[in-house]
């Protein structure tokens, strides 16, 4: 009877606490799959996380930079809370912080790049070199004329991105 009744408090207790653990982890999607999302036109935003150089130096065909640093909440307090968001960084780590950051702040719909840009490489998906997108306030992110002009022929060629974000929704 002890024994039954130590199980059920145990029992109980998990039931209290799972839920709350589970809320807090961060989902994370491989690059196979991002990569089908990418490709099936699923209406989703890519977010990279990484600083600005880490951008510069290879990003997804699609994403604009938002650095996770002091301005990230704020920043990212500007976009749509119901949008699907996919967080990028050079390794993952950095995202799933990221991610979990904005999960805390309402968002619904938050994924980080499960080994970052990394494996996306490793995984041999298209990656932009050498281009910036920047931030024009209440108009949203824009990508530069070379950056676009980039995007459309590399999905002319590849027909890897469509419904790249090249305006981040508000």
């Amino acid at each position: 009877m002890r024994t039954a009744m130590v199980v059920l408090i145990v029992v109980l207790g998990l039931s209290v606490c799972l839920p709350a653990l589970a809320a807090d982890q961060v989902p994370e999607i491989d690059a196979t799959t991002l990569n089908k999302w990418i490709s099936d036109g699923k209406d989703l935003v890519l977010i990279d996380v990484g600083s600005r150089g880490d951008f510069a130096e290879a990003h997804i065909p699609g994403s604009f930079s938002l650095p996770f640093d002091t301005s990230f909440p704020a920043e990212t307090n500007k976009l749509s809370k119901v949008k699907t968001y996919v967080l990028v960084c050079p390794t993952g780590r950095r995202s799933l912080r990221a991610a979990k950051v904005m999960m805390e702040s309402g968002f619904e719909n938050v994924y980080s790049l499960k080994g970052g840009i990394t494996d996306w490489i490793r995984q041999g998906f298209k990656v932009v070199k050498g281009e910036t997108k920047v931030s024009e306030g209440e108009k949203g992110v824009v990508a530069s004329k070379t950056y676009e002009k980039n995007i459309q022929t590399q999905s002319r060629a590849a027909n890897t991105v469509s419904n790249s974000p090249h305006r981040v929704p508000r």
